[in-house]
This record gives C-alpha cells, sequence and structure tokens, in this order.
C-alpha cells in the first residue's frame, strides 16, 4: 500500500472475558465508541466503517481450545477476517478500533488473505491487563497455569483453521517498555 492511502475505522467491540449472552456492553467492548468521542476518527482523517457484529459472549474456557467464549471468538475471527480483507480490496487501511487482542488473528488473517506477507504494529494494552508480563516479555501466560498450558493452547492453535499460518514481523508500542511504567 502506498503512503497516500487512506485509513478506514472499524470498531471490534469484543471483550474476551466473554460477556453473558445478552448482557450489557463493558470492558472493552465500550472502546470503540469511547475512542470516537475522543474524535479518533477525525484525527486520522478515516472514513468510519461502524461497528462489526460481533461479541464475544461465554465466561467459559473450551476444553478442547482453552478460549474463552468459544465458538464466538471463532465467529467474531471470520467476521474480523472478511472485514479487513474488504478494506483493503477497497483501497484502505484499516484502523481497528477494539476490543481485546483477541481481534488480532482475525485482522491478520485478513490482511495476509490480501496481500501476502505482512507486518504488524501492537499498541498494547494497559499494564496489568493481563496479555504480557510487566517485564514486556511476550508468549507466557501471566496467570497461574503456566508454560504447559500455553505450549499446549500453542500446539492447539496451530491446527486452527483461525490461526494464520505464517511468520509476521511485528513491533509492540507500550507503557511497559518505559523504565518508568
Amino acid at each position: 500500500m502506498s503512503a497516500g492511502v487512506s485509513w478506514a475505522c472499524l470498531g471490534v467491540p469484543i471483550d474476551s472475558v466473554g460477556s453473558p449472552d445478552g448482557g450489557p456492553p463493558f470492558g472493552t467492548e465500550l472502546a470503540p465508541s469511547a475512542l470516537r468521542d475522543r474524535d479518533i476518527v477525525a484525527r486520522l482523517g478515516a472514513a468510519d466503517r461502524g461497528d462489526a457484529e460481533v461479541l464475544v459472549t461465554g465466561p467459559a474456557r473450551d476444553p478442547v481450545s482453552g478460549i474463552v467464549g468459544w465458538p464466538s471468538v471463532g465467529s467474531m475471527t471470520t467476521l474480523v477476517r472478511a472485514a479487513v480483507g474488504q478494506i483493503i480490496s477497497g483501497g484502505q487501511r484499516p484502523f481497528l478500533l477494539g476490543g481485546c487482542c483477541a481481534l488480532v488473528m482475525g485482522a491478520v488473517a485478513g490482511a495476509r488473505d490480501r496481500l501476502g506477507r505482512i507486518g504488524l504494529v501492537n499498541v498494547d494494552d494497559p499494564p496489568g491487563a493481563g496479555c504480557a508480563e510487566p517485564s514486556g516479555r511476550r508468549g507466557r501466560l501471566t496467570a497461574p497455569r503456566g508454560r504447559a498450558e500455553a505450549q499446549t493452547r500453542r500446539q492447539r492453535a496451530s491446527h486452527s483453521p483461525y490461526t494464520p499460518k505464517m511468520s509476521t514481523p511485528t513491533a509492540t508500542i507500550s507503557s511497559r517498555n518505559s523504565p518508568n511504567a
């Protein structure tokens, strides 16, 4: 994509904690509207594609994959993958207003479908949210279950049709990268 390509914002109002079916929005489900209230779309000079009609529901952890809110996570991933692909096919750059980190699976897969090899810049979650240890190290659970379960989940995820099969260069921008964080 050239430097002159415009942005298209798409809200993905999800929280991977798994909201109760029919419950009011909570947590990171509120992020897309909060970001819009702070004029993120106008500041980017972006087109607003509204919110994807997705929701991660159910607080139970799937016994096979270990994913909270399965199968709604799979449905959300499929929808986000298609939406990102459509944005790119339309000549725009997707800027997803999330939601939690679960949207990344669909976003990366959708971009890869259209562009081939890609890179990823992740503007990270607030400290203590659980997606990384305070040291900023990646790839380990912060929950007490530990490395063995994390490895088992990675092995299961590698066989999932929703997991992008690629080596994606990544960069993380996080307040935890600062010694004062």
